[in-house]
């Protein structure tokens, strides 16, 4: 394990991996760059070698139009006057003797005191070799053919011959060796200035991409404090950018939550108030003998219990609904049938209040739901319009399919609802302040709750309009079965 990855401090881990990657990088690009350089001037070296033999495969080729190669094969002599005249420093525009006498012959030897140029930085005796067309050694001798380079002499066009030149395997001269080392030396430098430009740079950039992650630490924070005011500022459009966004988000749900369940808190007690008051008052007044306890007294009684009772029943379905509790058991159902039959279980009590229903079934689609709670979501949506329908309405139910979806309209007529309580039909407790929307005929406010829990759990929506009867519109979207 590094040793920097033991630092508690993000930024100081960010630092040093910043600074771990380019120390190797900067170590990976100097090896590089010294093998490059070395093989690419001992290539030089070769290929400049070559260059520098082209005057002595001229003389060669004239060579062998006089004598073949025999003479240099038998008379070492003439070989090493060619060598000293064309590789070891002499000078190739003389005329070489071409005497034929034995190789101890002083007249026909180059002398020993006649003065010479000193030996070229880049020597080639022993490591050349002349062989002939079918490269068999005329002179010299021949190492691994991998280790040497031949260069073709060539008379009219035709192979007569080549030069062998062995490689250079390292750099045997001192100039060479010298050069080598001092570019190694500048190349160590450029890198180690190279380094100190990554230090320079990894320690701002480090600040820079941890800055936002010690916001967000001070902020989750403030959140665990119960601080869900707290925000993080930015204005990065990357991954941390977007970590940002994420947290704001999440600081702005938690806040908005923390008020919807301050105010659930308060609409439970004020709901339960209600009727607790009420019993409480009746109870008294029968204990003070204010009112005598008869039939009248307990039928009064009996009803704020069933009302009680029917809003702790709702809180409890609503409370399981919010926290997934509430089993559905979901199977192919017939939503027309589901919705003939609420229309049939409440057809007294509509004829009693005096509304008429429409129904408008064109299809009847099947969907993978549970039946029970699609009941209960229809029985819910009849009570509804009984309670705030006036009399002498109408109902209009209709049902169709539209793009794999049952498509459901559910209209009554007056009273209408005002535009500003449309969005809030279906929160908790909410009420439309008018004549018809009392407690005592309007219910505990968390019937179209549960209507849209129910819808939810199907992956279904609904919303509400103003209807063309002059009341309100729900349309229901639920998916069909396959």
């Amino acid at each position: 394990m590094p040793f920097f990855i033991r630092f508690k401090s993000i930024r100081y881990k960010v630092f040093f991996s910043i600074l771990l990657g380019n120390v190797l990088l900067v170590a990976s690009l100097y090896a590089l760059s010294v093998w490059s350089f070395r093989h690419g001037f001992m290539e030089y070296l070769n290929r400049a070698e070559q260059q520098r033999l082209q005057p002595l495969v001229q003389a060669l080729v004239s060579e062998h139009e006089d004598n073949g190669w025999q003479r240099l094969q038998h008379e070492h002599w003439r070989w090493r006057e060619l060598m000293e005249a064309y590789v070891l420093g002499g000078r190739p525009n003389e005329e070489l003797p071409d005497e034929k006498g034995p190789p101890d012959s002083k007249e026909k030897r180059p002398q020993p005191e006649k003065a010479r140029k000193p030996p070229a930085p880049l020597t080639f005796d022993p490591r050349i070799t002349l062989l002939d067309e079918k490269e068999h050694i005329v002179v010299g001798r021949m190492p691994s053919r991998q280790e040497v380079n031949l260069l073709a002499i060539k008379d009219q066009g035709k192979v007569i011959g080549y030069l062998g030149l062995r490689r250079h395997r390292g750099f045997s001269g001192q100039i060479e060796s010298l050069f080598v080392v001092q570019q190694q030396k500048n190349l160590a430098w450029i890198m180690v200035g190279l380094l100190l430009m990554a230090i320079f740079v990894a320690f701002p950039l480090s600040s820079h991409l941890v800055k936002p992650v010690k916001q967000l630490l001070q902020a989750t924070k403030k959140l665990i404090a119960g601080r869900f005011d707290a925000r993080i500022e930015t204005d990065r459009d990357d991954e941390l950018g977007d970590l940002a966004n994420d947290f704001n988000f999440l600081a702005k749900t938690l806040e908005e939550n923390q008020a919807i369940r301050r105010q659930w808190i308060a609409d439970i007690a004020h709901e339960l108030r209600t009727p607790l008051a009420v019993l409480r008052g009746e109870i008294e007044a029968l204990q003070d003998g204010i009112r005598s306890l008869d039939a009248v007294a307990l039928t009064s009684l009996a009803e704020e219990a069933r009302q009680l009772s029917a809003l702790v029943d709702d809180l409890h379905e609503l409370s399981l609904a919010d926290l997934g509790g509430l089993a559905y058991r979901k199977e192919p159902v017939d939503l027309a049938d589901i919705i003939e039959s609420a229309l049939e279980t409440f057809g007294v009590a509509f004829a009693e209040a005096n509304i008429e229903i429409q129904q408008d079934i064109a299809a009847r689609p099947v969907l993978e739901g549970d039946y029970q709670r699609l009941v209960q979501l229809f029985n819910n949506l009849a009570q509804n319009t009984l309670r705030y329908t006036d009399a002498g309405g109408r109902l209009s139910v209709s049902l169709h399919i539209q793009a794999g979806m049952a498509q459901v309209i559910w209209s009554d007529s007056a009273p209408g609802v005002p535009d500003v309580a449309l969005p809030h039909l279906f929160d908790r407790f909410y009420r439309v302040e008018n004549r018809s929307r009392n407690r005592k005929t309007g219910g505990s406010g968390l019937g179209l709750a549960i209507s849209q829990s129910i819808i939810s759990a199907h992956n279904g929506k609904i919303t509400a309009q103003h209807s063309p009867l002059g009341g309100l519109q729900l349309t229901i979207l639920l998916p069909v079965k396959g």
